[in-house]
């Protein structure tokens, strides 16, 4: 078994049938990965293959390879080895999706939203080999859970009665609202790796898909617009899509990747806002910008021929390296 690397990229390939748009069903998935180093063509191998789609998000050093998709006919997150073998159903539910999991810092814990349709959405925790199930918020509709970098707290949103950022407290259990606005939405928070802030999405309810980027200190206070006048949410890669995709700190939390609803390409800027740089210049749309480890390199995906596919780009700027030449898209790259 080989096991994965710093310097790998996960990422799932999706074929439809029929027309390339979200309403058509998905033939087929397979979660690959890719190593990017060294010249000449990268080589992409297979780590599952699947009839429903799937979508991989980390792997915990280099053994297991974790992932949410609806293989069961809801969506759960599984796990499996980096060669593909022993997959293992870590939610085990039927009639909820569980799903937008993410690790805790040490790569023990999980956290993720867990969905019975037709009731609020929670946020629950579980250890990183499926074990001790535990809710940490209950309704009315709650979800996007990150970790804070020191681990001992989780971040989401939660709609009481608009979308806030909320901080659960691992050791007591306590919920503090960190910010909420009358007729606002505040989506997607994502801690900066220094601990120091958090950014999320910032959207009035009733202008469509209008949402600048916002950043508040970890207490909540000194909020500020990052953004203005741009339609950032939603990613809009192939015809008819969407999905929600907040920008990615820097391993040093010095810089933001993003990407603007003016041009669709990749830009960077401070965590204040300032000294905006456009990194891409292509034909396609870009979306799911990824710092690697080392903060060296952003990877990303853009259009090609109206097929998303694979592309890295040095952070500092460059010219962007493609991937993947696949028949179908390529979504949600991640780095191991």
């Amino acid at each position: 078994m080989t096991n994965l690397t710093p310097r790998d990229l996960l990422f799932t390939h999706i074929q439809w049938e029929g027309p390339y748009d979200r309403a058509s069903r998905a033939a087929t998935g397979e979660l690959l990965a890719v190593r990017v180093d060294g010249p000449g063509e990268p080589v992409v191998r297979t780590i599952k293959s699947f009839d429903a789609g799937a979508s991989a998000h980390g792997s915990v050093g280099g053994t297991w390879v974790y992932l949410q998709s609806s293989l069961s006919g809801d969506s759960q997150i599984y796990r499996c080895r980096a060669d593909g073998s022993g997959l293992e159903n870590l939610t085990r539910t039927t009639g909820i999706d569980e799903y937008g999991f993410s690790f805790s810092p040490d790569q023990r814990f999980i956290t993720y939203c867990s969905h019975r349709r037709g009731t609020p959405a929670d946020v629950k925790m579980m250890t990183a080999d499926g074990r001790d199930h535990r809710m940490l918020m209950s309704g009315p509709y709650s979800y996007m859970p990150r970790f804070a970098p020191d681990g001992r707290s989780v971040v989401c949103v939660s709609l009481r009665p608009s979308y806030g950022v909320h901080r659960i407290d691992l050791a007591t259990g306590g919920d503090t609202c960190l910010i909420r606005e009358a007729g606002v939405d505040f989506h997607n928070p994502c801690p900066s790796p220094d601990g120091k802030y958090i950014t999320c999405y910032r959207r009035p309810n009733g202008v469509g898909g209008v949402s600048e980027v916002f950043r508040i200190d970890a207490d909540g206070s000194n909020p500020l617009a990052l953004t203005r006048g741009n339609m950032h949410e939603v990613s809009k890669i192939g015809s008819a899509r969407g999905g929600s995709d907040p920008p990615a700190w820097s391993p040093d939390a010095q810089r933001l990747a993003f990407v603007t609803g003016d041009d669709e390409q990749l830009h960077t800027m401070n965590p204040d806002g300032g000294d905006v740089r456009k990194l891409t210049s292509l034909a396609g749309t870009c979306a799911f910008p990824r710092w690697s480890a080392d903060g060296g390199t952003i990877a990303f995906a853009a259009e090609v021929n109206e097929r998303p596919q694979l592309f890295v780009i040095p952070a500092a700027g460059g010219q962007p390296r493609q991937l993947t030449r696949l028949p179908g898209a390529v979504f949600w790259p991640n780095w191991c």
